[in-house]
């Protein structure tokens, strides 16, 4: 039983062996960096154990023919050591070992040795390391593993360096990148690439700063055999199409593309595959026979130039049939000097095992790479064979917190402006690997600013398949195969508010590095891609409810995804079609998220201030997902980003620095045509002559370097310029400084055909793509080599060599100046013979004239040059004198008597000549006046050669077989004399005067098929063109070159494989060729030019070119190009420049395979090249392709001959200081480079702040301890550039642009900052006042602007901006977006302007501040703004000038005001307002006159009477008082004084209405008296005064308490405003609740107590008029006064009680705003103030009242008893005692 139990364990243990899966999840993450959206799904994968790296290692068994023998303890004595000396001692008669050159030595390096212990090396400069390697018969390994930044490896060997002087190897051959791929060299015996015997040459080089590294290397023991290997076997195809591959072998050279590889034995297997810009595909799947990128297991690929050896360890536990096949980029699979493609496949012979875990960042991810791929449910896949390759798919090193971008992924290392090998991470120490852990990531979508490409969406990337390609292992060494899928997707929300604020200090300390700003950059884009940093931001999404909506956008970014058919036929998407459409802005659909409601539970409880909090979600909800933002960069072509820096002003940067050098170097340094020495004053300042032998000024390096200094220094940007020298003063200092600087020391030639070193830019082997004579890089380059092929070097040339015999220098000098005329023979001959190795002296003896002695060439009198001409020249046993009838020997004697000689340019003269004719009637031209076709006159020749058959050679015996046939110089004469019997015979016709000269060949059918050994030349040369020279000035001045001359002459010489004919034209054809860079001619069978295609081997002439158009009639049909012959045709060829760029992935670059900022034509039309020309500006222009210089007429110069004695030639060349015009080039561009550094940095600056500012108050709001501070923010910058004197700079923001001019700033250069500041702060909002105001003031215009009599003038239409500079500036020009679709005022403000406030406050706080921005007011700048468009955008302009130097920050508004705003006075009503208004004070004032009036008139009676005031003195009073108040009121208030002063609302508004009610209330007291007490006969009525005073003081003191109260209230009760917010947002003003409590009482009351007195009046008035009435019908003798006082008192009645009823409506409705009218407002103060206050006056106007007195007794007529009396008058009553008891007296019985 035990037994049984421990074999079960045993088995059990056995099946769950192996590594398990623990998790595997998936996260989304959207990041943003170096201007790039990416949308990434990132897979981590955990297991139960860690995962382990095994590179194999070995070395092929066999030769490819037998199996090697090796001898391991073998060493081998002669070699050279060059780890003890530069120059070691030869040991052995072979090798020689040669001291090393310049090139290769150095004076200090490092040594190595084999099998030493691991050593870390930290390095700043290049290092050289060098190694001896003496066992011939062990390979060995060179391991290199990068630790901390970036390294590039060049390695050479002993044999590689040649004569020792660079002319061997070039050091970077054998390049390595430490960010490409892993450095693990397997170098094995009998390789012929990189074994060799003796001294290896390592030099690593940092890119960063500095690099971390470690290096070993070690031998390997190879076994003679391998257990189960059967490398001795031969292999068999295993069809027609497969090379099967035998393992073991040492190398497979083929430019095969399908192979076979057999794995008959389980184990380790190593792939080699030795490669320059290749693929190799691998895939074990039997049904895929050709494997590609798409359905490939394994891939190896090798990019550019660097790691060309590359290698791939895979594990095969069972035999396995590999299917390979290898895909390059050129038909011969080979790189560019020759070295071709090879695969190896080699049995492990040992093994390289490190734990990922243990690894450092850099070299986790690159032991990763090519460890799986990824499958999608549609079957497609993704690889990450290289690190620079891996793109949508990359493998990551596992850390904590998952990172997709570090180290820099392939799908960010193109992107323009952006070197990421120098890229610095000091961040990564942070980042700790995580055990047990596989990390991928797979960009969903990525969007380079020209529209998103879509590889996948998130929900399907749940459902991928990630398999392991046996490459990865656990400790036991089990592979590791799993197929991995059904990820479970975790959403990253956890946020540490303490981790984002260090994340924050770390981004806040670096941004103001400028020369670091890339690093800034893509360390802000690290940093807010950390699962921290966007959890933070996800955390936000909790507080929100946010949905989806569409909007239409105008954009020129591509609306379709790759997937989509339109994708290929829309230029703004297939980069291919640009070549000849224009990408056109269209209109496209775009998806958004808004805001569809707040998380208000959630806000409150966990952030500090709802409205704040939510204020500011809404505002980083609206940055973050606006379509707005989308419109407004896309409609200028750029990306989404407001932030962004144009593309097209960096490239505009760039242009005009090359376009400066372009231009100095022809101004400066090409050497003027001259005639006289005076000619030359401006080229070298009379410090040299005319070379008369060149007729071009002679050059003086020392002044024509420093003029060159200077034209550079003045032509570049001064921003460049200030970057370069911090100022703007270009003076002698500067330029000598510079030239001391870059000074060295260099054989020149400063006369004729002056040199110095130059540099060439080629392909190694191909002579037709060298340009030659380039001073740096800027030089522009026309070439015919296809631009895409790589290899091309940049490599100086100097004359160094040309020194080193100088009999060589006299040979070419004296070559030159051979007279002209004579036969090609002899100077076939005289250059032989001159030639150093002859035994003929170059130095001699001539009679001539030399222009200076020591410096130019000469002009040689024929006959006088020693050892020509005499009988002793022999070429083919025939003597060959320069001219045998006209040659004469001119001694020393006879030159010295001075011949005449009118000299020519080249070296030509004319002898014997007198003055006159050589200056006025001779002379040469700098070009021919033509050319015409010269050659075989109407012959019939006989040639054998076909077009399939060029081998069988016509002989002189078969010629001559024909009877009258003759064999000369190997051609065939026949006797045919006409061309129809010469074809009909089957021969050939030649005719070359008849040819044109565009078409001025031999046969048609030898060009065909160019033979090898040129043998066809001769026969081509059987027509020729040759030159018509000018005779006269007129006929030379007529003509020119054109610059189409370089592709049709001169080119035997450059295409010396494949030759044209001299000035042979054309065929020409559209590029038809679409690469996945860029659109090109046919790579290897076609030349490229400014008109098109042309072929490269299969030559047609003009007559087949034609055919083969007439037979196309397609797009692409042939046209015949011709070489110009005059100006107008030369100039006639118009086309569209561009920039040389390629693309990748849509993203445009400058082309690697030209220099820098190089120009080609397009094939778009004028049409789409201006529309293009709008996007990219400079960069695409419509221009002619070639041009045209005229000719010089060159007069002759009339001199006397010289004899020169024993001339030498070689003091031409001098060893002087010259300047370095590559340093001096380097160092202008380094200039510009900082220039755009400062644009990138405003671009970086801007978009910290967009995306920091509302997140940071977001999370501290919502996190513990949230405060108020959390919503201080700063005014987002938008943009910052240099800003120079002189210059003319135009800097872009989100919503405009600004231009300043040459003289914006007053010297110098200074940083310009542009931030945003919004139009809230100056938004209009006051509390409603306590009042209910009769009349509404105007409400001002939504952001109104005041003048200085604060009349509102305008309003502001978009945001502005806060100008700051460091000096202060003078004038510049500023186009902004007015935002004029919404506008709804334009008719009352119908002009468009700016509204500035200046500021010498140069404090660089941008915190928000209302009050100091509020408090100044905005000033127009009272010009009126022009609509301009600018980038296809409608901008209105304007020139703000004359500001003071001392302003040194600037606040500007776009605003639409009125004309004259100077002037506008306050205004706070409408004309029909005020009319009405005033007329209401005028009737108001008329009756407060009128009671003014009678209260003067009852002081004054009352005065003389000495009588007490009445109570009706004090109604009268009071009415006047509250009317002469509401008149006031009305005249003051059209003037807008009013709402300056807070009381006046109390005094002139409020206080009136309660005297309004006070006084009223009066009469309702005497009423209330005469009804309740006199007329009811009250027991009380004697006190009747005492009593009526009590009501109307009671009544008075509620209603003035009343109003004290309300307004104390009201006053000390304002809103208070919240300033949590602080000045991030505007929060409007408004009435506290107090106050609006207050407010509606205040109406309420005033409204019941109108209704109540009304009521009062009703009631009172009537029982009044009633009791009269009675009185009426009871009394004879007084009826007609009471009639009288009864009508009076009747109407007064009517008229108050309707009055106040209708008061207390009229309150009512102005309250709630009911009724706005004035018209209602006038009508209804008329009703219920005027009227009322009329009809009371009117009414105790005793002038009005009845003079009689009516008595009335109560006994009989003649009764004298003393009974009680009591006199009743209108205005008083009186009792028996004589005292005032009431309004009316009413006798009682």
């Amino acid at each position: 039983m035990k037994t049984t139990l421990i074999l079960f364990l045993f088995y059990f243990i056995f099946l769950v062996k192996g590594i398990n899966v623990i998790s595997k999840n998936v996260y989304n993450k959207n990041v943003t960096t170096m201007g790039v959206d990416i949308s990434y799904a990132l897979y981590d994968i955990e297991f139960d154990e860690d995962l382990y790296r095994y590179s194999a290692i070995g070395c092929p068994l066999t030769d490819g023919f037998n199996v090697i023998t090796f001898n391991n303890d073998t060493e081998s004595t002669c070699l050279c050591d060059y780890t003890q000396s530069n120059a070691p001692t030869t040991n052995c008669a072979f090798p020689i070992c040669l001291e090393l050159g310049d090139y290769y030595k150095t004076e200090q390096w490092v040594n190595l040795k084999f099998g030493q212990i691991t050593t870390n090396y930290t390095l700043k400069n290049i290092t050289q390391f060098r190694f001896l390697n003496d066992k011939p018969n062990l390979g060995f390994t060179i391991k290199l593993t990068p630790i901390k930044g970036t390294f590039t490896l060049s390695i050479l060997n002993g044999a590689m360096i040649g004569d020792g002087n660079g002319n061997g190897f070039k050091k970077d051959y054998f390049g390595f990148n430490s960010l490409e791929s892993e450095i693990l060299l397997n170098v094995c015996p009998k390789s012929d690439v990189l074994h060799h015997v003796g001294t290896y040459f390592l030099d690593i080089s940092p890119i960063t700063f500095e690099a971390t590294f470690s290096i070993e290397i070690n031998y390997q023991n190879i076994p003679t055999s391998i257990e189960g290997d059967t490398y001795t076997t031969n292999c068999v195809n295993i069809d027609s199409n497969h090379k099967c591959i035998n393992m073991g072998d040492y190398s497979l050279e083929s430019v095969d593309s399908l192979y076979s590889f057999d794995v008959k034995d389980p184990g380790f297997y190593l792939i080699n595959f030795f490669s320059h810009d290749s693929t190799l595909f691998i895939t074990d799947d039997p049904s895929i026979t050709e494997p590609n990128h798409q359905n490939s297991k394994w891939i190896i690929k090798s990019y550019g130039s660097f790691n060309k050896f590359n290698s791939l360890t895979i594990y095969f536990e069972n035999p396995t049939l590999l299917y390979l096949k290898m895909d390059c980029l050129n038909e011969y699979c080979e790189d560019y000097l020759g070295y071709s493609n090879s695969i190896s496949i080699i049995k492990s012979q040992g093994l390289i095992i490190k734990p990922i875990s243990s690894m450092g960042l850099l070299e986790a991810s690159l032991a990763l790479i090519q460890s799986s791929k990824i499958k999608t449910k549609s079957n497609q896949n993704f690889y990450c064979p290289k690190f620079s390759s891996c793109n949508p798919y990359s493998i990551l090193s596992p850390i904590d917190e998952i990172n997709p971008l570090w180290p820099v992924p392939g799908s960010l290392q193109f992107i323009p402006g952006f070197d990421y090998q120098i890229m610095e991470n000091d961040l990564q120490d942070n980042f700790k690997l995580k055990e047990k852990s596989y990390q991928v990531a797979l960009i969903l979508s990525i969007n380079y600013g020209k529209g998103i490409i879509e590889y996948l969406n998130l929900k399907d990337s749940l459902n991928i398949e990630i398999e392991f390609l046996s490459n990865l292992f656990n400790f036991d060494g089990d592979v590791i195969k799993l197929k991995i899928k059904d990820f479970n997707l975790k959403l990253i929300q956890e946020c540490d508010y303490k981790e984002f604020k260090k994340s924050q200090e770390i981004i806040n300390t670096g941004m103001n590095n400028i020369k670091d700003i890339n690093n800034w950059k893509y360390k802000l884009g690290l940093l807010q891609s950390s699962s921290n940093w966007i959890g933070c931001e996800n955390s936000i999404l909790n507080y929100l409810k946010l949905e989806n909506f569409e909007t239409n956008v105008t954009s020129y970014q591509c609306p379709y995804s790759i997937s989509d058919p339109l994708y290929q036929l829309d230029p703004c998407c297939n980069f291919h079609l640009l070549f000849s459409e224009a990408c056109l802005k269209k209109t496209i659909k775009t998806q958004s998220l808004k805001i569809q409601d707040y998380e208000s539970n959630k806000i409150t409880n966990q952030c500090f201030g709802l409205d704040c909090t939510s204020i500011v979600l809404d505002q980083y909800i609206t940055q973050k997902y606006s379509s707005s933002s989308f419109l407004e960069a896309s409609s200028a072509g750029e990306a989404e980003d407001k932030c962004k820096i144009p593309k097209l002003q960096i490239t505009n940067t760039f242009l005009n620095t090359y376009d400066a050098l372009r231009k100095c170097r022809i101004e400066i340094l090409e050497p003027p045509f001259c005639t006289f020495d005076d000619d030359c004053k401006s080229f070298n300042q009379g410090t040299r002559k005319c070379d008369l032998f060149t007729r071009k000024c002679i050059v003086n390096y020392e002044i024509t370097d420093n003029d060159y200094i200077e034209c550079v220094l003045n032509k570049i940007p001064l921003g460049t310029l200030y970057s370069l020298i911090s100022t703007l003063d270009v003076n002698s200092t500067i330029i000598n400084s510079i030239h001391n600087e870059l000074k060295f020391k260099d054989w020149v030639i400063e006369g004729s055909y002056p040199k110095h070193s130059t540099y060439k830019y080629y392909i190694k082997g191909s002579d037709n793509s060298e340009t030659g004579n380039l001073i740096d890089r800027s030089n522009e380059i026309t070439y015919k080599t296809q631009n895409l092929l790589e290899g091309w070097l940049f490599e100086k040339i100097d004359y160094l060599t040309l020194l080193e015999n100088r009999e060589q220098v006299n040979c070419d000098a004296y070559f030159l100046m051979l007279p002209k005329g004579y036969n090609q023979n002899v100077y076939s001959e005289f250059y032989y013979r001159c030639l150093p190795t002859t035994k003929f002296t170059t130095s001699r003896s001539f009679c001539g004239y030399c222009t200076d002695v020591n410096s130019t060439l000469c002009h040689i009198y024929n006959g006088s040059l020693s050892h020509i001409g005499s009988p002793d020249i022999v070429y083919d046993e025939e003597i060959y004198p320069f001219s045998p009838t006209q040659d004469v020997t001119i001694d020393q004697a006879t030159c010295e008597l001075g011949l005449s000689m009118c000299l020519l340019a080249d070296g030509s003269y004319i002898p014997n000549i007198y003055k006159d004719d050589c200056e006025n009637q001779r002379g040469s031209c700098s070009e021919p006046c033509g050319y015409e076709c010269q050659g075989l006159i109407e012959k019939c020749l006989w040639f054998k050669i076909s077009e399939t058959n060029s081998s069988d050679l016509m002989s002189p015996e078969l010629c001559e077989s024909v009877p009258g046939f003759q064999y000369i110089d190997i051609f065939c004469y026949t006797t045919l004399t006409n061309q129809q019997d010469c074809n009909d015979g089957g021969y050939t016709w030649i005719d070359c005067p008849s040819k044109d000269t565009d078409n001025c060949i031999g046969p048609t059918w030898n060009l065909t098929k160019p033979d090898e050994e040129d043998f066809l030349d001769h026969i081509r040369d059987l027509c020729y063109l040759k030159p018509i020279a000018c005779t006269t000035k007129q006929e030379c001045l007529s003509r020119g070159r054109c610059s189409d001359h370089q592709y049709f002459y001169n080119q035997i010489a450059l295409d010396d494989e494949y030759p044209y004919p001299n000035g042979l034209g054309k065929c020409i054809s559209n590029h038809t060729v679409d690469t996945t860079s860029i659109k090109s001619c046919k790579l290897y069978d076609e030349y490229d030019s400014p008109l098109g295609c042309y072929p490269k081997f299969n030559i047609p002439d003009k007559e087949l070119c034609q055919q083969q158009q007439q037979q196309q009639q397609g797009v692409n049909t042939t046209k015949w190009w011709k070489p110009s012959t005059n100006k107008d045709e030369c100039l006639s060829y118009m086309g569209c420049k561009v920039i040389d760029l390629v693309y990748k992935d849509s993203v445009d670059m400058l082309n690697p395979n030209n220099l820098p900022y190089n120009f080609r034509f397009n094939e778009m039309n004028e049409n789409n090249c201006n529309e293009q020309h709008s996007l990219s500006g400079s960069a695409t222009k419509w221009m002619n392709k070639f041009q045209w210089v005229d000719a010089v007429w060159l007069p002759g110069v009339f001199v006397q001959s010289k004899w020169y004695e024993n001339k030498t030639f070689t003091t031409q060349y001098q060893y002087k200081d010259v300047l370095n015009y590559e340093k001096f080039y380097e160092k202008i561009v380094e200039a510009t480079n900082k220039q755009v550094s400062v644009l990138y940095s405003s671009e970086a600056f801007c978009q910290k702040e967009k995306r920091e500012n509302y997140l940071n108050s977001i999370l501290c709001s919502c996190n513990v301890g949230g405060n108020s501070e959390c919503f201080q923010s700063t005014n987002l910058i938008m943009a910052q550039s240099i800003v120079c004197n002189g210059e003319q700079t135009s800097i872009s923001f989100f919503n405009g642009l600004l231009n300043f001019q040459n003289d914006s700033i007053s010297h110098g250069c200074e940083m310009i900052s542009i931030s945003q500041i919004s139009k809230t702060i100056y938004s209009f909002s006051t509390p409603q006042p306590l009042s209910n105001n009769f009349i509404s003031y105007l409400k001002p215009d939504n952001f109104a602007i005041l003048n200085s009599k604060d009349a509102i003038i305008g309003t502001l239409l978009n945001d502005g901006i806060i100008l700051k500079s460091e000096f202060g500036f003078k004038n510049f020009l500023i186009c902004m977006n007015f935002n004029i679709t919404s506008l709804t005022n334009s008719k009352s403000y119908p002009i468009y302007d700016f509204a500035i406030k200046l500021s010498n406050n140069n404090n660089n706080n941008n915190n928000n501040n209302n009050e100091s921005i509020s408090d100044n007011k905005l000033i127009p700048l009272n010009s009126e703004s022009k609509l301009k468009l600018i980038n296809n955008i409608n901008y209105y302009c304007s020139n703000i000038e004359n500001i003071t130097e001392e302003i040194k920050e600037i606040i500007i508004y776009p605003i639409n005001r009125v004309s004259d705003w100077k002037d506008k006075d306050k205004q706070v009503l409408d004309k029909e307002t005020t009319v009405l208004v005033y007329i209401l004070a005028c009737f108001f004032i008329l009756v407060g006159i009128y009671g003014l009036f009678q209260t003067i008139e009852f002081l004054i009676e009352t005065f003389k009477s000495k009588k007490p005031l009445q109570l009706t003195h004090l109604l009268i009073v009071s009415v006047s008082t509250f009317i002469i108040m509401r008149g006031i009121y009305f005249f003051v208030l059209p003037s807008g004084a009013l709402t300056d002063v807070p009381s006046s609302d109390y005094v002139l508004v409020v206080l009136p209405t309660f005297i309004y009610l006070s006084s009223f209330s009066i009469i309702i007291a005497l009423w209330y008296v005469i009804v309740f007490i006199v007329l009811k006969f009250n027991p009380s009525a004697g006190n009747m005064k005492k009593r009526l005073y009590t009501i109307v003081a009671s009544v008075n003191s509620i209603i003035y308490l009343f109003f004290i109260a309300i307004v104390l209230v009201f006053q000390y009760t304002p809103y208070q405003p919240n300033t949590d917010c602080v000045g991030l947002i505007f929060e409007e003003m408004k009435n506290s609740t107090p106050q609006q409590v207050v407010s509606i009482v205040y109406s309420v009351v005033q409204a019941l107590l109108s209704l109540l007195i009304g009521i009062a009046f009703i009631y009172l008035g009537g029982s009044i008029v009633k009791l009269m009435k009675t009185l009426i019908s009871n009394s004879k003798g007084a009826a007609a006064t009471y009639s009288s006082n009864q009508s009076k008192i009747k109407i007064l009645t009517i008229i108050l009680s309707v009055a106040f009823i209708l008061h207390s409506i009229f309150i009512i409705l102005i309250s709630v705003k009911a009724v706005t009218s004035i018209i209602f407002t006038f009508i209804g103060l008329i009703i219920t103030e005027i009227i009322p206050a009329i009809s009371i006056l009117y009414a105790f106007d005793k002038r009005f009242a009845s003079s009689s007195s009516i008595k009335k007794s109560t006994s009989s007529s003649s009764s004298s008893s003393s009974s009680t009396k009591s006199n009743i008058h209108l205005n008083t009553v009186t009792t028996e005692s004589g005292t005032e008891s009431s309004e009316f007296y009413i006798n009682k019985n």
